[in-house]
């Protein structure tokens, strides 16, 4: 199974990862169900069996132990790494999440600037279902801004 080293950082209700896979950046930017967990990993791995499963939106289930982090998508698509603050207590996690590879700076602006209405992070070459449009179209008309990938 390909593995690749990365980081992740919280921004408010949101998780930032950036990984390496053969010298191109990919970014997860992951919407967090339980509000508020800071946390930053300089060292996770992520590991997975085809780089074709790090595109579009997924699905995530996780913990931030008191020393590290650990989550699971679809895929047989995981992420493990240490904690660069350790915690009191176990925390469960879970959440929806988006593949890129656009900017990070980029993901990281639209992120704050947007409020509590997460971008649209959307692939112009991946075909979407009913269901993502119809997410889309909520989260437009809620304000949320639109960031295109290629």
């Amino acid at each position: 199974m390909p593995t690749a080293r990365g980081s992740i950082k919280s921004h408010g209700d949101r998780f930032v990862g950036t990984f390496d896979i053969g010298g191109s950046p990919r970014h997860l930017v992951i919407d967090v169900k339980q509000r508020n967990q800071s946390l930053e990993c300089s060292n996770v791995v992520l590991a997975y069996n085809n780089v074709e499963n790090l595109v579009g939106d997924c699905r995530w289930t996780g913990s931030i132990g008191k020393d590290d982090l650990q989550m699971d998508l679809a895929e047989d698509i995981s992420i493990a790494g240490p904690l660069a603050t350790p915690r009191q207590a176990l925390l469960p996690i879970r959440g929806t999440g988006t593949w890129t590879t656009g900017a990070a700076e980029l993901l990281n602006q639209s992120s704050q600037s947007s409020g509590d209405v997460p971008p649209i992070v959307s692939s112009l070459n991946i075909p979407k279902d009913d269901k993502t449009l119809e997410r889309e179209k909520r989260l437009l008309e809620s304000g949320a801004s639109i960031i295109a990938c290629v």
